[in-house]
């Protein structure tokens, strides 16, 4: 009889248990932290766990990440039009569908803008004069007061400030004489730098008298004031007549391109311009096209040259001009290059930054509110933000600035309060 049939027994193999994942260096995780092209997907990589949290929050690789990165925009600061005895600043963040909602959003509620915490308070609040890197030049003047009034420098995340020492009336008496005290059209703004963002900003003090143009700065690095330059309005070929005396002024606020600083002059046909690298005053002539409602701003172009756009108030274009060389060493001329046709359906449009991280703003008026707009200056492209400003407003600053994780201490250079 046939013996009954044994039941195959299959062999099972037991699995390979997986290879341990190797453990990455912390250079190699910096080397791999460094390629990430957004500041917020790094900021939020950066929550994922406590080794990346320490890596990314690394002063010295913040350092490193910034350098190769520009900061983003977030939002703008603006001023509502109320009582100009007390002025106040509000931040409006960028918001959804943009990509940097999250981080503009979490930047509005850890900033402060209000600037009340900087003494003194009197009668009169704080008021913006420039926004740059992340920092905030403000300046104080009570009633009644003339000439240069007090500056401060904020960081509005941090709450840090530093108050500037006073400019004083020795200073000026060695360049002005007996004009000290016929001082008008004071302008104070940053001077921007084109090193690191760690080198911390110089500070430009702008007035004028009759004659003369002055301008005074103020280096972190020696801490006091001193005279940049004093130009008499006649070595310009501005002169100044006694029926344009009270009229005769800067138009504001200034441009800045490659170090030089550029102002519309008043019933002139012409920009002022100041190269901050000699300080030296010069003139360049503008456009035939000649009336104070067109606005002008210069911007960068390539190659070190500068360009200008142009907006004639009521029109629905801007234009965009190019200053080359001719034949002549000295001979210049402005050519248009082209007309960037503005979207429809506004009243009028104000320009309101020049070049600020290759951009200008407008804004457009339509109805109570203002939409506010970006221009890529290399590619013509208009963007629309979610950021309507309620009208009338006085001033508009747009903030770029990375994550709050991720700011530097943006008062580095100064002695903070």
């Amino acid at each position: 009889m046939a013996s009954p049939s044994c039941p195959v027994r299959r062999r099972i193999e037991a699995k390979e248990s997986p290879l341990p994942l190797l453990a990455l260096s912390d250079d190699l995780l910096e080397e791999i932290f460094i390629r990430v092209g957004s500041p917020a997907d790094l900021a939020r990589a950066s929550t994922a766990c406590v080794a990346f949290r320490r890596l990314i929050a690394d002063p010295t690789f913040l350092r490193r990440y910034r350098s190769l990165r520009s900061p983003i925009f977030l939002g703008v600061i603006y001023q509502p039009y109320r009582c100009y005895q007390y002025p106040r600043y509000d931040f409006r963040a960028v918001e959804t569908p943009h990509p940097n909602a999250d981080v503009a959003q979490a930047f509005g509620r850890a900033a402060y803008f209000s600037f009340r915490y900087i003494p003194p308070l009197q009668r009169h609040q704080w008021d913006v004069c420039d926004v740059r890197d992340g920092r905030v030049l403000l300046s104080y003047c009570d009633f009644g007061d003339a000439g240069f009034g007090n500056l401060a420098v904020c960081d509005p995340l941090s709450r840090e400030y530093v108050l500037l020492p006073a400019i004083a009336d020795g200073l000026l008496a060695s360049v002005l004489l007996e004009e000290i005290y016929e001082l008008e059209e004071f302008e104070a703004s940053f001077i921007p730098s084109r090193d690191t963002e760690e080198t911390p900003l110089k500070v430009m003090y702008r007035a004028r008298s009759a004659t003369k143009s002055v301008v005074l700065v103020f280096s972190p690095d020696s801490g006091h004031w001193s005279i940049g330059t004093c130009t008499t309005w006649d070595s310009l070929s501005l002169n100044v007549t006694p029926d344009d005396k009270d009229t005769f002024v800067v138009r504001s606020p200034p441009s800045w391109a490659y170090h030089c600083c550029y102002w519309r002059v008043y019933r002139k046909n012409k920009l002022l311009k100041l190269d901050t690298r000699r300080m030296e005053f010069s003139t360049i002539d503008l456009p035939p096209k000649n009336h104070e409602d067109v606005q002008r701003v210069i911007v960068e172009a390539e190659e070190g040259k500068i360009a200008m756009f142009s907006y004639d108030f009521g029109g629905k274009s801007l234009d965009y001009y190019t200053f080359l060389q001719n034949d002549g060493e000295k001979a210049y001329a402005w050519h248009l290059k082209n007309t960037i046709p503005l979207p429809t359906g506004y009243k009028k449009w104000e320009i309101e930054d020049a070049a600020a991280e290759g951009y200008i703003f407008l804004v457009g008026t339509r109805g109570h509110y203002s939409p506010v707009f970006s221009l890529e200056i290399k590619t013509f492209t208009m963007e629309e933000f979610d950021l309507s400003i309620k009208n009338p407003y006085r001033s508009i600053y747009p903030y770029f600035g990375f994550p709050p994780s991720m700011s530097p201490r943006r008062l580095q250079g100064y002695e903070a309060v």
